[in-house]
């Protein structure tokens, strides 16, 4: 299962105070608080102070009073209407409580007053990207790059808008630019594997993984991937010991749980796989894959009436998964009630018109209940849906 990490980078220039940590230092919060009041009674003395908005404004985003911050940057947009740089601090200040459409608006207008700074198109590419423009996105940080070619920033961002768009091999393109730039960004390898995993070169993926990790010994993203991409070689044991790596640093992650959970399942240790299911729904009561997955294993034990249970469960949480009503309908078929087999199968079907593999098999149970007819008339759609074994049963019993 392939684990999206979303990812833009933000570059500031102008006002580094702004460009601080997430985090307020605590022992310097009264000092900030006391430096907003200085500015404060300047503003008192001039109302038309516009520095003293400015720093206020700033202090104020440090102390995460993002509103405050935004209120002040207004006024010195009042008094200085063709300030780029003002614009651009409340488009960041907009930007950071996730009010990206304001945050955009702010970053043009600073475009249109200082259209060669490339933080400004950087900047506004976010916004278009967390928006899904990933196209305008593109754009905008085309022109950043234009404006600074060596803003490694600008390549990792762009890769990631052509990754959203299936661009695979693009996306690879700037990230490995980026990489060239800034060899130190653990994201910009895990990204980069994100999309050679796209393309099913794992092996490649799994080189950058081991290089994100190298860079990031914690990061949790990359060892689920590592182990997914390992998954997919067939390597089995090592993949079991990434999601196990990820399970220590997240213990609380349900889905690796449910990962490392299909990787024992895939070599055949059914008891262990439904350990790691049972955890994933400890944790998460409404995982429909989970209970589905669990209900497979318990069925490939010959547990039929509990994996049963499982079907049930995984439809009653998502009453159109299709593979839910199939594994049911196969489970329900070696209890010999060959009814509930084909209300199944027809329930995935309707889901599904496509799904051979449910012709096939319902066509098997109308068999067992001596209606020829339309088993035959099943085994022909199957047939002609690309499942082989569906021609041989024609031929065996249909002719």
């Amino acid at each position: 299962m392939k684990k999206i990490v979303l990812s833009v980078f933000s570059l500031l220039i102008f006002n580094k105070t702004i460009a601080q940590s997430n985090d307020i230092d605590t022992s310097k919060y009264a000092d900030l608080r006391n430096r907003i009041n200085d500015q404060s009674f300047f503003i008192t003395l001039d109302s038309n102070n516009a520095n003293a908005y400015r720093k206020r404004a700033e202090l104020k985003f440090q102390i995460k009073d993002i509103k405050g911050a935004i209120k002040d940057f207004t006024k010195v947009i009042k008094l200085n209407p063709k300030d780029a740089v003002s614009y651009y601090d409340r488009g960041y200040s907009k930007e950071e409580l996730k009010d990206y459409k304001g945050a955009l608006q702010d970053y043009t207008k600073a475009i249109l007053l200082d259209p060669t700074e490339p933080t400004f198109c950087l900047e506004r590419g976010i916004c278009k990207y967390e928006l899904s423009d990933y196209k305008g996105a593109i754009q905008d940080y085309t022109k950043a790059i234009q404006l600074s070619p060596k803003n490694d920033i600008a390549y990792y961002n762009r890769g990631n808008s052509k990754d959203k768009l299936k661009d695979y091999e693009g996306a690879i393109q700037d990230y490995n630019y980026a990489i060239d730039l800034n060899p130190a960004n653990p994201m910009a390898f895990y990204n980069r594997g994100l999309s050679k995993y796209d393309i099913e070169n794992y092996e490649d993926a799994i080189q950058d993984y081991n290089k994100a990790i190298e860079l990031n010994t914690d990061f949790f993203d990359a060892y689920v991937n590592r182990g997914d991409a390992k998954n997919k070689l067939k390597n089995y044991t090592d993949a079991v010991a990434d999601y196990t790596k990820a399970i220590e640093l997240n213990p609380a992650s349900f889905d690796a749980y449910f990962d490392r959970g299909n990787c024992m399942d895939a070599y055949g240790d059914y008891a262990g796989a439904m350990k790691d299911y049972d955890k994933a729904i400890e944790l998460n009561p409404k995982y429909a894959e989970a209970y589905n997955n669990r209900g497979l294993c318990k069925s490939n034990l010959q547990d039929y009436k509990n994996a049963i249970e499982d079907f049930n469960k995984a439809i009653a949480l998502e009453p159109k998964y299709i593979d839910a009503y199939y594994n049911k309908g196969n489970t329900t078929y070696y209890l010999k009630d060959y009814n509930s087999t084909i209300t199944n199968f027809t329930k995935a079907i309707e889901l599904d018109p496509k799904y051979g593999r449910a012709y096939h098999n319902r066509g098997i149970a109308k068999y067992d209940l001596n209606n020829k007819k339309e088993a035959c008339a099943d085994w022909l759609k199957a047939a002609d849906l690309g499942i082989k074994e569906a021609g041989d049963l024609i031929n065996k019993y249909c002719n």
